[in-house]
């Protein structure tokens, strides 16, 4: 295990449940403009909690399409588990369009890795 990035990993973590118990949360825009810019930070915020998980796991790197399997489910769960919570902060909603959202940020992330890691050892792909 490396404890850097668990560290690095729970702080972003704990970062992300404060910022979702901030109430009626705002970036100050308008309609759509706060729309995006609201998804837009949680395809960021996801992504890069994606990102720690995967450096946590050194441990499963002779494993790769497992860890990337588990880095996407633990960051799902964690972006569930923050909808739900942010459906009990007043003046915040919790809902599928925000885990669309952060989805998209796990998947993206989860992508890159699943490329990069076929590139690094293509003899995978001929199994």
């Amino acid at each position: 295990m490396n404890y850097r990035y668990l560290t690095l990993l729970v702080l972003w973590m704990v970062l992300i449940f404060c910022l979702s118990s901030i109430p009626s949360l705002s970036f100050g825009l308008e309609g759509i403009q706060e729309q995006i810019s609201r998804k837009s930070v949680h395809v960021i915020v996801y992504g890069i909690l994606t990102l720690l998980i995967w450096f946590s796991l050194p441990a499963l790197d002779k494993h790769p399409f497992k860890k990337i399997a588990l880095c996407g489910f633990l960051a799902l769960i964690f972006a569930v588990s923050d909808e739900i919570h942010q459906s009990f902060v007043p003046g915040r909603v919790g809902g599928v369009k925000g885990v669309m959202a952060d989805v998209i940020g796990i998947a993206v992330v989860i992508a890159y890795l699943s490329i990069r890691r076929l590139r690094r050892f293509p003899q995978i792909m001929k199994k």
